[in-house]
């Protein structure tokens, strides 16, 4: 019985021994468990930093606060990429190359073409550079045209022919030539399977070029009062003659060098018809320069007013040939 006891003793003794080592020892093995569940990914903290474990989640981690804040030498630089281009769609870059607009299509043309296709929501783009430029008067746009170096050869280049084309359509918009600029960009070019191309064009805006400008500036040309012109004509069309290039061109210099100057277009007949026939003869003239003036001299239309006189206002007798002729006529009122 004695030796039972002391047995007994003993083993009440251990067990209490084994306990308190348990319990001593258990808390570092929890922690332990905890800090394994943590990824280095999940919780970045700076060495400055005093982090410590939620006891709800072994994923959260509260960071105290140092009391001296971290400097910006401290944060890791990272690269400013720039924005990926469509493969094959219509943007236009600022100067700093961040994107000013998108279009997912794109102006496309047919291999050894200067004809350019641009998809109807693409027409967009000439309001769109056209605000932008009246938003920032020291910017201008350049546009890039390419072209692949197994196209026919022609001069100027065919990347340079489609790039003059969008700068027709920005000019008549209404944007200043002297602010656009075209560039042509030879490129290796896979076309596609019906020879087309689908990126022909894109835009980026860079600071304006004021030597350059100086430099293209046409001396100032005095305004005239008027100009009367005489067109050759086939029934009542205006035939695109000699005389007819050099008018388009005299008034193209003019509005370039006078860029508030605009114009009326006043067409006059002789009296071979009614009243009304001749009125509405002598507007059909005025509205054919001025197509003539738009298409030919890249001369903003709304520029350019059109009115008619019809046979109101004679200059000869209508009883001749030649007092008729007279008579049929365009004059051009600037102001």
């Amino acid at each position: 019985m004695k030796n039972f006891l002391i047995a007994f003793f003993t083993f009440i003794i251990w067990s209490f021994f084994a306990l308190w080592v348990y319990f001593m020892i258990l808390p570092n093995e929890q922690e332990v468990a905890v800090s394994k569940n943590v990824s280095p990914k999940e919780v970045v903290v700076p060495t400055s930093v005093a982090t410590e474990i939620s006891d709800e989640s072994p994923t959260t981690a509260i960071i105290q606060e140092s009391k001296e804040p971290i400097k910006p030498q401290e944060l890791i630089d990272t690269e400013v990429l720039l924005e990926p281009l469509p493969a094959s769609g219509l943007t236009a870059r600022g100067a700093d190359n961040n994107i000013v607009f998108v279009f997912e299509k794109g102006i496309s043309f047919i291999k050894n073409t200067s004809t350019l296709n641009i998809p109807l929501p693409l027409n967009a783009f000439k309001n769109l550079i056209k605000d932008y430029l009246t938003q920032y008067p020291q910017k201008e746009v350049h546009i890039i045209s390419s072209y692949s170096a197994t196209e026919n050869f022609v001069s100027p280049n065919i990347g340079k022919q489609r790039g003059m084309q969008i700068k027709k359509m920005l000019v008549q918009t209404g944007i200043n030539s002297s602010r656009i600029v075209v560039k042509s960009n030879i490129e290796d070019i896979t076309f596609s399977s019906d020879n087309s191309y689908s990126n022909a064009i894109a835009f980026e805006f860079k600071p304006l070029d004021k030597k350059r400008i100086a430099s293209i500036t046409p001396k100032a040309i005095k305004i005239p009062k008027s100009i009367t012109f005489y067109p050759t004509f086939s029934n009542t069309n205006i035939l695109k003659t000699k005389k007819l290039q050099e008018l388009v061109i005299r008034v193209a210099q003019i509005f370039d060098s006078n860029p508030n100057t605009n114009l009326t277009l006043v067409g006059h007949t002789d009296n071979s018809g009614t009243t009304e026939e001749n009125y509405s003869l002598g507007l059909s003239y005025a509205k054919q320069l001025r197509w003539f003036l738009s298409s030919k001299g890249s001369i903003d239309k709304k520029r350019v007013r059109v009115l008619s006189k019809g046979e109101s206002q004679p200059l000869k007798s209508n009883r001749t040939k030649k007092g008729s002729l007279a008579n049929k006529r365009i004059v051009l009122q600037f102001k």
